[in-house]
């Protein structure tokens, strides 16, 4: 089929939902679909995945005429799709702008987060100047099916929009894990010392955006305990975010710097080394948005325990006593120590194998596409 992705987050930039979109057109393609992909233009262009990619520069203050743009030189394929998916709020609102109901109705979209919240209950110039709720709710109104990538995404969902059966064609399933384009790990044989930590030491191992609300300074609480307590612990931050010189001058003003590591932004390829090198990765995110929480998964297809908090979507990336722990309270260390002793490398790696991006891709986009019976066509 000729399917249409259309994702404002798109790798380099961005986090999970951007994920979500790159994974899915790999999968599509793969699964002999004929896919087009619109996105943004933020950082350097992405290895080409769909047969075209169209990304979009975006900076100005009346982006939504950037993306008009794209879409006039797309006119003559719009008709064409047998399917279009929207990937986040602002595929929703753009296509809620310019679409016609006719291509409003092959429209499927994913449901990442707090989406449904910030449509229908954020309030703010912006949302009144650009119409957020009125453009947004008309692509809801009239798309295929919203497709939540957990059951507690649907749930944010189901809990934050207006009581109109029209807004109720939702369901939910895991985006997962591309199992198939993951780096393999028998290929990755590098070893702690390769990476300057010494072998005997416990590995931690963080990825996200470094933001507060991520767990950080929680997490850094944490860790002093344990290395005041005489732990041999090491712990690799990967990635970037407005908390990171705040939290690199802690681990300096506490002489520190020998035992935590900021790695930057990393590649995928590259993540997959500390992923696997790691003894646990552990992510306390208390982030509301954290829908199914990606990393969890990764570190377990690379045959690493986690721990999480036991809130929000975290709660279905990590099988308890399978994959990792849940933290509620007391000295990390003890978890960290039951995921040595409990825990094994293929029960990780078989948790994983349970969440494929290719069934999330079959069911968003299924072998045969049945658009919305209730649509009349529009006249332009």
């Amino acid at each position: 089929m000729n399917v249409l992705v259309f994702s404002d987050e798109y790798p380099p930039a961005g986090g999970g939902a951007g994920v979500v979109a790159s994974q899915l057109v790999s999968n599509l393609v793969a699964m002999g679909h004929k896919v087009v992909l619109l996105s943004g233009d933020e950082g350097q262009a992405p290895e080409a995945k769909a047969q075209e990619h169209v990304r979009v520069h975006r900076t100005t203050l009346i982006w939504p005429m950037a993306y008009l743009r794209a879409l006039l030189k797309l006119r003559p394929k719009l008709s064409s799709f047998d399917a279009i998916v929207l990937n986040d709020i602002v595929a929703v609102y753009v296509a809620g702008l310019f679409f016609n109901e006719t291509q409003l109705s092959k429209c499927v979209i994913i449901a990442h987060g707090d989406d449904a919240a910030y449509v229908f209950k954020k309030t703010s110039t912006k949302h009144h100047v650009f119409q957020i709720k009125a453009f947004c709710g008309r692509t809801l109104r009239h798309c295929m099916k919203v497709v939540a990538v957990s059951r507690y995404a649907k749930e944010l969902y189901c809990n934050n929009i207006p009581n109109d059966p029209r807004l109720q064609n939702v369901d939910h399933h895991y985006a997962g894990l591309d199992l198939e384009g993951m780096k393999p790990l028998a290929s990755i044989t590098q070893t702690k010392t390769d990476i300057g930590v010494p072998e005997e030491a416990t590995l931690l191992f963080s990825a996200g955006r470094v933001e507060e609300e991520k767990g950080f300074l929680h997490q850094f609480t944490l860790f002093k305990e344990e290395v005041d307590q005489g732990s041999n612990y090491v712990w690799l931050i990967a990635g970037d975010g407005a908390l990171r010189d705040r939290l690199q001058a802690m681990v300096e003003a506490n002489n520190l710097t020998e035992r935590v590591r900021f790695l930057g932004q990393l590649p995928r390829e590259k993540l997959a080394t500390y992923y696997k090198l790691a003894d646990v990765f552990w992510l306390l995110s208390h982030a509301t948005y954290e829908t199914m929480g990606l990393v969890y998964l990764e570190a377990a297809f690379y045959g690493t325990p986690s721990i999480g908090l036991r809130n929000f979507g975290v709660i279905e990336a990590i099988s308890e006593g399978k994959s990792g722990y849940f933290y509620e309270g007391g000295r990390i260390g003890q978890l960290i120590d039951r995921c040595a002793e409990n825990i094994t490398s293929q029960d990780c790696i078989d948790h994983a194998m349970q969440f494929s991006s290719v069934s999330f891709a079959k069911y968003v986009v299924p072998a045969s596409v049945g658009h919305r019976s209730d649509v009349v066509p529009a006249s332009v």
